[in-house]
């Protein structure tokens, strides 16, 4: 094997390792925020609402409770903006909204494929952040930003290549773990509490195969879907980054 393979094997490695240690973090910081509210999944505690969309919505309330178990700093919390009066809309524009602004024009991403520049707001719509979630930083260097319904994970933060598929995925929460979106487990959570669109739409009865994920991590037209599929492939592969 030659040296540069050598060197990029590794560092697929690093971002792997870190990815999976993010991952873990998260989840374990999902299931101590359940236990201490002494309920097994976030819907039976009231953190996640199930009937005003065609997706799940969490609760500001559920946010502020899986931060205290995260070990984070530099965090951006957003409230539901679509809950707020006139005036604490007012207050919110006034106080968060300019460095909510911030994120959004200065994390810049690039494709694999191609490496096409994109920004935040082809990973997550600014209608999803409307729902609120938060920005954070972990004390181990990653930054998560966790919106309806997905979750955003740079295992390195700000440090280099900001490339989706490389350092940069995305997972879904189901009411009990953060899993990869094309999981058996999110579609059969999915398909748990939305029985007639997932039926409707073959969610139920479709699963991507592994070359279909392959192909769409490798994507050159979309972020989120290859963010999404990188991800899954990953976890599929044993935490392995083999493409």
């Amino acid at each position: 094997m030659t040296m540069p393979s050598l060197i990029t094997n590794y560092q697929k490695k690093v971002w792997t390792d870190q990815l999976k240690k993010t991952y873990s973090t998260l989840n374990e910081a999902y299931r101590q925020t359940l236990a201490h509210a002494g309920c097994t999944d976030a819907i039976s505690c009231g953190f996640m609402d199930v009937g005003s969309s065609i997706l799940p919505e969490f609760s500001t309330d559920f946010y502020i409770k899986l931060l205290n178990n995260l070990k984070h700093e530099n965090l951006l919390l957003v409230p539901n903006m679509n809950n707020m009066t006139s005036e604490e809309l007012n207050d919110f524009s006034a106080n968060v909204n300019q460095e909510l602004g911030n994120y959004y024009t200065t994390l810049t991403f690039k494709l694999m494929k191609n490496n096409r520049q994109v920004d935040l707001y082809d990973l997550i719509p600014s209608y999803y952040v409307e729902k609120g979630g938060f920005f954070a930083n972990t004390t181990d260097g990653a930054m998560i930003a966790f919106f309806n319904p997905g979750i955003l994970i740079d295992v390195n933060g700000s440090k280099g290549p900001n490339v989706v598929g490389r350092d940069v995925f995305m997972f879904s929460a189901t009411d009990n773990a953060i899993v990869p979106e094309s999981s058996i487990a999110y579609r059969n959570f999915l398909s748990r509490i939305y029985p007639k669109a997932a039926d409707e739409s073959g969610l139920s009865d479709t699963l991507l195969d592994y070359n279909e994920l392959k192909s769409k991590c490798l994507s050159s037209t979309s972020a989120s879907t290859s963010a999404v599929c990188c991800a899954d492939i990953i976890v599929f592969d044993g935490w392995e980054m083999k493409y």
